[in-house]
């Protein structure tokens, strides 16, 4: 369980004076939105390195997002508590989203690192969202040709980039792309990949090339999070848009679409719904997929086999064949 409460004028006061009483702080800067962690919680430190390490920098003064994580059982947490809930008894850990004015206790959860990237990711795509469209997506590329797998979550989005990669291809997310809305650029997003133990398939090579493997639970769920520590390429220029899907049932293939319905897939496939956004930044987003179906090949692909399909992938749209 967990509950939700406003961030007053008292308690903002409060959880910045502990920010600075913390053991351990990072940094990060998400191509322009600038985040500080301050924790009394090694884990919860090792959680974000291991998933966005590619974004840590030295933490700067004035960050875009202020998060304050406080674990039970950890350094000075009791005292910390006290300050920020007076009153309250101390059996709660505690995220708190300073510019959010939001405090987050958590209870009965088995992870709160986990928690706490998950605050994280929806705190910086919000801000992000002013200069990307951000989309459900992987990208890859090879030399000056890039490809977008565009879909939910289970589509086999991770399957086929891992796949990719080994084959060759440089790594630009597994799960997010951030289009840029003047260039239609991607700008890479390289999350350590999260799969279920049991649905991973990686080359075994790529497996034991990985920088870390981390193992946590959620639930009932075993995970794994991979930081493949590839070379990754600043900016890549997208010329395939591709809408995949595993399934059993149907026949593997590679078909053409149309720039309307790829255009709709990728209206439905974007982090934030219309609902979230002004109507200057929906013109944002139509007009820079707009102008991203008119750029690329569109393609669904269908399949049962992930290597399989990856090299349909290569072998028909990355390099021509």
């Amino acid at each position: 369980m967990h509950l939700l409460l406003t961030l007053d004028e008292k308690r903002a006061a409060a959880a910045r004076s502990l920010l600075s009483q913390q053991p351990l702080h990072i940094g990060l800067d998400f191509h322009g939105v600038t985040v500080v962690l301050a924790t009394n919680s090694p884990a919860v430190v090792d959680h974000v390195r291991l998933g966005y390490g590619y974004f840590e920098v030295k933490p700067v003064k004035r960050p875009d997002i202020t998060l304050l994580v406080l674990e039970a059982g950890k350094e000075r947490f009791g005292e910390n508590f006290t300050a920020l809930l007076p009153g309250r008894k101390a059996d709660d850990n505690i995220v708190v989203h300073l510019e959010g004015d939001l405090i987050f206790l958590l209870r009965d959860l088995p992870s709160t690192a986990y928690y706490t990237t998950m605050n994280l990711f929806g705190a910086v795509m919000t801000l992000l969202r002013h200069k990307y469209t951000c989309l459900h997506a992987a990208s890859v590329s090879k030399g000056a040709r890039t490809a977008i797998l565009c879909g939910a979550a289970h589509c086999g989005k991770t399957s086929l980039t891992t796949n990719l990669i080994s084959q060759g291809f440089s790594y630009g997310s597994d799960d997010v792309t951030l289009l840029d809305h003047k260039t239609l650029n991607v700008a890479a997003f390289p999350r350590a990949i999260n799969v279920r133990e049991d649905d991973l398939e990686m080359d075994p090579a790529l497996m034991a090339e990985a920088r870390r493997v981390g193992r946590f639970g959620i639930a009932d769920q075993k995970r794994l999070m991979v930081d493949l520590g590839l070379q990754v390429p600043v900016s890549m220029t997208p010329t395939i848009i591709c809408f995949p899907r595993y399934s059993t049932d149907e026949q593997q293939g590679l078909h053409r679409m149309e720039n309307t319905d790829a255009f709709v897939g990728l209206i439905e496939n974007r982090f934030h719904p219309l609902g979230d956004l002004g109507d200057a930044e929906i013109g944002k987003d139509f007009d820079t997929l707009g102008r991203m179906v008119e750029q690329c090949a569109c393609y669904r692909l269908t399949f049962s086999d992930s290597r399989a399909a990856s090299r349909l992938i290569a072998e028909q749209l990355i390099n021509g064949d």
